[in-house]
């Protein structure tokens, strides 16, 4: 009788002992500590430690919904941020594919910009 109730009990201990160690082991790891030190009243981190704590995640984020879209590919490339022809010849002008400088209007020689008055004069007191 004790024959027959312990071999149920071992085969269930043993199917359960995969799991339970399986359990332990997705525990996540302590984040390591950055360790300061001071020097004549100047505090510095370790740049091991700086590096680490810029470093992007190492989890992917999920992915952007509107990437997988069929729209983002029919869009015109102004709207995603894309540099066209068109766009740069604006930007550059007469110098588009003369220069590596856009076209800039002349360095005026003195005198007001075409835009701007003089001022009124202010008036003053006739004189007695």
């Amino acid at each position: 009788m004790r024959a027959r109730l312990s071999i149920p009990l071992l085969a269930s201990l043993l199917l359960a002992a995969p799991f339970s160690h399986a359990a332990e082991q997705k525990k996540p790891r302590p984040v390591p500590s950055c360790i300061g030190a001071e020097v004549n009243g100047y505090r510095s981190m370790s740049y091991d430690c700086l590096g680490q704590q810029m470093s992007p995640n190492t989890t992917p984020n999920r992915p952007n919904p509107a990437m997988s879209s069929q729209d983002v590919t029919r869009r015109p490339p102004n709207q995603a941020g894309l540099v066209t022809p068109a766009t740069t010849a604006n930007r550059m002008g007469g110098n588009f594919g003369n220069s590596a400088f856009p076209q800039r209007p002349p360095a005026m020689q003195g005198g007001m910009p075409a835009g701007v008055r003089t001022p009124p004069p202010v008036p003053t007191a006739p004189a007695r």
